[in-house]
């Protein structure tokens, strides 16, 4: 005989979350947003999440001989939580452009990543100090600001690392969610963090690395700064009569712009930090 519509009713369950993405791996349930959304919590849940800020902008600076700074990554937060019954705001942050701080990502009342700060840059006469923020953006370089102190920017304690001091003529390289920026060599953007697990159940990241740093824009020579592992974007470069543009963050992974470089007229344009992340997983 047939069910009647109220038993079958009451036998349908709602999932402990919903919202996102959804996929399945290894014994988990993982959410994936990578723009602003709800996550509802259907039944109490412990939950684990990575939140992802928007990288920070690469250095730029209209004097006639600069070299800027790489951006630093976007913070990263991975933690643990009791999820209550209700709708949460996941707000995913956007990358900021050259000079620009990123802007935060967050999990409302469960967390919140701080955007990456932007490369420093400056010329002969006048300096523009890299800014503070989840990772801290790269010290630039330019004449008397050469070797301003403080002029890398500083990360969040628990989200990211401070921005590379330049060195001599090479600037700094934006710092990672791993490292400071400029750990493997001058002018290369820090390194992230990986998470291989989550990278793989949700096709995010790069090279299972999120929240990397910018390379910083380097001056009389034809290669690029390379940017941290985790979405940074390289440097550019000037060596007349030739410039390559720095490269821009890569989306939904934090990762920070490249610094851009001038030389006279020849420009070399800063690239934009990559927007954020916002990953949830629970035990299936």
């Amino acid at each position: 005989m047939p069910i009647p519509l109220g038993i079958l009713a009451s036998s349908v369950s709602l999932p402990p979350v919903t919202g996102g993405v959804v996929t399945s791996s290894g014994g988990f349930t993982y959410h994936t947003f990578t723009a602003t959304d709800s996550l509802i919590v259907n039944a109490p849940t412990t939950i684990e999440y990575i939140i992802i800020a928007g990288g920070g902008g690469g250095g730029a600076n209209p004097g006639t001989s600069h070299r800027a700074g790489g951006g630093g990554a976007g913070g990263l937060l991975n933690g643990t939580a009791t999820a209550s019954v209700g709708t949460y705001t996941v707000t995913i942050g956007g990358g900021g452009g050259p000079n620009t701080l990123g802007s935060n990502s967050l999990i409302a009342t469960i967390g919140t990543a701080t955007g990456g700060g932007f490369g420093g840059s400056g010329n002969n006469t006048v300096g523009i100090a890299a800014g503070n923020g989840g990772s801290g953006g790269g010290a630039g370089f330019g004449g008397n600001f050469a070797n301003t102190i403080g002029a890398r920017g500083n990360g969040t304690s628990g989200q990211g690392f401070a921005g590379g001091n330049n060195a001599a003529a090479v600037t700094g390289g934006g710092g990672g969610a791993g490292e400071a920026g400029s750990t493997d060599a001058n002018g290369e953007g820090g390194d992230g963090r990986q998470f291989s697990a989550w990278a793989s159940a949700t096709t995010t990241g790069v090279s299972n690395f999120y929240a990397g740093g910018g390379g910083g824009g380097q001056g009389d020579v034809t290669s690029r700064s390379p940017a941290g592992d985790g979405g940074g974007g390289a440097g550019g470069w000037v060596s007349s009569p030739d410039s390559a543009d720095a490269l821009s963050g890569t989306v939904n992974t934090g990762g920070g712009g490249g610094g851009g470089a001038r030389s006279g007229t020849i420009p070399s344009s800063s690239g934009s930090g990559g927007s954020g992340l916002v990953i949830v997983r629970y035990a299936s």
